[in-house]
């Protein structure tokens, strides 16, 4: 798709399209594209392609840099992210070649998957006590793209072209901010995990003179460590915990196959990653066919996001797991309003209401979303977090390929109820999650994040 071309006027849309898009709706695609003096040129192969090269890259970053992750550490790969974004934004203003636009989309692939499963995880352990706030707003600005991203092309400039050099000043910014602002520092639980005490009290004194702590808090939290060595030392014996730190990425794969109670909560997990991922891309390629205005359906869709600034007023009285659960039952409820209404028990109910159903079904969907990020904290050790993320996302990708298959279905029904049911198994998977017990952890968590 590119700015210039010919009129969408002298093409007969509607002799070579099967849909439901009325063309003279004023909110229409043929509207859409004779604004912007769009046209699409080219192979429709080519085109194609760049999505899936962005599948693809993402789907190979979740077998490789979680796991990494989980043996070098979160802030190596935290500025590997940010790098890799950089590299594509500068690839994308310097080429014009469609053949580097697939490297450079494969490679934002893998840029995507840092960002979500090892920099949000990183960050998160930071702000124990925030984690679904800091999350939910991070989620709720990625969301606002869908809205404010039309109105800057319908009314500022028509050009895309400005949006990487904005997405490019922001990535400088941030490794300018983090690497010689703030300083960011190592995982404090990570370093921990891995007995680093001396990093752990250079980044605690670091984060605590940030903060301006008092000398009463520093010592507290020396307490707070000395007695979390404690246990450590009382839990395993020197030369085991010595030998646990030398395994490799395979080994500890083997050794959490081995623990029960994360495995079954990894595999619960994994259920509840593909029905929310598929749920998430499956209305993004069938909101063009839903009842209803066009425009109104993806306007609604933006404005889902306040599902991810609802989660954190729910956090103080509720656990993850239950918001999680509130999630899906939302989620299903309005899957069914629009499952009838692609039936025709709703057919009168009318456009408005339709689009109020949607707004609903999505804001569900938006709090799960959140969820699934948060609560791998309330499940697994900090040894296998990342790992954790990794593999459940390397499954919910390859499941989610077959996203824009099913909306293509003609029968519209289908593709509603398919994410009926499975929104439906993920509620019974979140229902039989397993909270690992945290107690023993919550104070140097409070304590990480003065």
């Amino acid at each position: 798709m590119q700015n210039g071309g010919g009129n969408p006027e002298d093409y007969d849309f509607e002799g070579v399209f099967e849909s439901q898009i009325d063309w003279q709706n004023q909110y229409s695609l043929r509207n859409w594209i004779t604004r912007l003096n769009l046209d699409c040129r080219g192979d429709a192969l080519i085109i194609s392609l760049f999505g899936s090269y962005e599948f693809f890259g993402q789907l190979v970053a979740c077998m490789v840099f979680p796991p990494l992750a989980d043996l070098f550490g979160r802030k190596l790969f935290t500025f590997i992210g940010m790098g890799l974004q950089t590299f594509v934004f500068i690839g994308l203003i310097a080429f014009k070649k469609y053949q580097a636009y697939y490297l450079l989309i494969f490679v934002l692939g893998n840029a995507v998957i840092i960002r979500y499963l090892i920099a949000y995880a990183h960050l998160m352990e930071f702000v124990a006590q925030k984690q679904n706030l800091i999350t939910g707003v991070f989620l709720f600005l990625d969301g606002l793209v869908y809205i404010y991203s039309p109105m800057f092309l319908m009314y500022i400039v028509h050009s895309t072209q400005y949006f990487v050099w904005i997405a490019l000043g922001i990535s400088l910014f941030s490794i300018f901010l983090l690497g010689f602002i703030f300083h960011m520092p190592e995982s404090l639980k990570y370093s921990l995990a891995k007995q680093d005490i001396s990093k752990f009290e250079n980044d605690m004194d670091y984060i605590c003179e940030m903060n301006k702590a008092t000398d009463a808090q520093r010592d507290h939290i020396n307490q707070l460590v000395i007695r979390y060595c404690d246990q450590v030392r009382l839990e395993k014996q020197s030369a085991k915990a010595e030998k646990e730190a030398q395994l490799g990425q395979r080994q500890k794969i083997s050794r959490l196959c081995k623990d029960k109670e994360s495995l079954y909560n990894l595999a619960l997990m994994i259920v509840t990653w593909v029905s929310t991922s598929f749920t998430y891309f499956l209305v993004i390629f069938l909101v063009k066919y839903l009842p209803g205005s066009l425009y109104m359906n993806q306007m609604v869709s933006g404005f889902s996001v306040i599902g991810y600034l609802i989660v954190p007023m729910l956090a103080p009285k509720f656990d993850n797991r239950r918001i999680m659960l509130m999630g899906y039952i939302i989620s299903i409820v309005f899957l069914m309003a629009m499952l009838l209404y692609e039936t025709e028990f709703l057919e009168t109910a009318g456009e408005f209401t339709y689009s109020v159903i949607f707004f609903l079904f999505k804001t569900g969907v938006s709090m799960v979303f959140i969820s699934l990020f948060v609560i791998h904290q309330d499940l697994f050790s900090t040894k296998f977090l990342a790992t954790s993320y990794g593999l459940c996302n390397t499954v919910s990708r390859v499941a989610t390929l077959a996203a824009p298959i099913a909306a293509e279905i003609s029968n519209r029904a289908i593709p509603v109820g398919i994410m009926l049911a499975l929104n439906v198994i993920a509620l019974i998977a979140a229902y039989f999650l397993k909270m690992k017990d945290i107690r023993r952890h919550t104070q140097l968590s409070s304590a990480s994040s003065l």
